[in-house]
């Protein structure tokens, strides 16, 4: 949440063809997936195994 607050403090209008346009919208569908009881962390692991960190909360 603080995350998307953030990116919204920074970035408060965003229009098509703005490069933050994609982040905050994974950032909505995060927000809208946590309240509506919809799936936000993956049930089973990863096939894959890596150290880069990637936000895995997208619809």
């Amino acid at each position: 949440m603080s995350i998307a607050n953030t990116s919204l403090q920074n970035f408060g209008s965003t229009a098509n063809g703005n490069t933050q346009r994609p982040v905050q919208e994974m950032h909505k569908s995060c927000i809208h997936a946590i309240n509506n009881g919809g799936p936000v962390v993956p049930a089973t692991p990863c096939d894959r195994t890596n150290t880069t960190y990637t936000l895995s909360c997208q619809q």
